[in-house]
């Protein structure tokens, strides 16, 4: 192995063990372990700023702030107000009625924040209506991933793959080519 091989495997080793002990903000883990790693000359900066250039990245945060947003103006709590009326009316039904809605909004939003912010509401309104949250939340996550697989944006996977294949010369997907010629 390489000098900058083994820095890179240490740093990773490193990156991986900081966010299971969970004592330190993610954002300030990766970027401290790409600071490492650019400092030891492990890689170069143009990698490193090349992949906060990456579209795949900026679609990614952009995706993320939209969901902060819709939490933080209040929306959210309103659906859940909403889901919570409708469940009571209407039982397991509306619960999965609302496991149905995130599937198909995960297709437009990225699928991580959509169960991020589901996953909660999905228990506490299951228990208010006095059901278990176990029978929900498995569900959940595949109609969420179901949905993610329907579209580029709908899970950063789609993003990363479709932009490593740009980069390496493929033409990519349809809807990346027409955003680009537009």
């Amino acid at each position: 192995m390489t000098p900058p091989q083994i820095v890179t495997l240490a740093v990773l080793t490193l990156v991986i063990a900081a966010l299971i002990w969970d004592k330190v903000r993610a954002d300030i883990v990766a970027m401290a372990g790409a600071a490492v790693l650019l400092v030891s000359g492990a890689i170069r900066p143009a990698d490193a700023q090349g992949a906060f250039g990456s579209p795949a990245v900026i679609t990614l945060a952009a995706l993320f702030i939209i969901v902060y947003a819709i939490e933080l103006s209040g929306l959210l709590d309103r659906m859940i107000q909403i889901a919570v009326w409708l469940c009571r009316r209407i039982g397991a039904a509306g619960l999965w009625l609302l496991i149905v809605i995130a599937g198909a909004g995960s297709a437009f939003l990225n699928n991580t924040p959509i169960v991020v912010l589901t996953a909660p509401a999905v228990r506490d309104i299951s228990e208010k209506i006095g059901l278990s949250p176990k029978r929900f939340l498995i569900p959940l996550s595949y109609m969420a991933v179901l949905g993610g697989t329907c579209t580029l944006v709908g899970t950063s996977t789609n993003l990363l793959v479709n932009d490593m294949a740009q980069v390496g010369g493929s033409p990519g997907s349809e809807s990346s080519r027409s955003r680009r010629s537009a």
